[in-house]
């Protein structure tokens, strides 16, 4: 799998900003945490990945991202809900421009990634390829990341 795929991106294009809200900030956290010990990676990995911009090698670690997407709420049966995606937008980006790019990165995933996969692993690393691609094209503004 293309290694220069990144859960910045995800996390950028899914729940990240400096207007992001108390609890969908908590609720992020938590997302990733229990994902991070489903599919054993450990805080300093994360972090690690979001600064070298790759998945792990690791079948099971690239879990993560199918996972996380799962426990916030984007996927449903094993298809992603992409107005779910649009509906959070506002709480994770604090500019109309910010917005805006995420949407059109949603829009154009959502005609990319539209069919329902086997399973989550799958599913995930489907998503991120087209996110982290798309987000390049729109010059989105990727946010830094911590765990506080």
């Amino acid at each position: 799998m293309n290694a220069v795929l990144s859960l910045t991106t995800l996390l950028a294009v899914i729940c990240l900003s400096g207007a992001m809200t108390p609890e969908y900030k908590q609720k992020l956290i938590s997302s990733l945490t229990d994902c991070m010990k489903k599919h054993g990676l450990e805080k300093e990995e994360v972090v690690e990945l979001m600064k070298t911009d790759k998945l792990p090698e690791a079948k099971e670690k690239q879990c993560i991202v199918g996972c996380f997407m799962d426990k916030m709420g984007f996927v449903k049966d094993l298809t992603l809900d992409w107005a779910t995606f649009k509906i959070a937008n506002p709480e994770k980006f604090d500019s109309p421009e910010g917005i805006d790019k995420a949407n059109q990165v949603v829009d154009i995933c959502a005609k990319t990634v539209s069919e329902k996969e086997k399973d989550l692993c799958q599913l995930g690393v489907k998503t991120i390829t087209c996110l982290h691609e798309q987000a390049q094209k729109v010059q989105l503004q990727l946010p830094d990341f911590s765990f506080e």
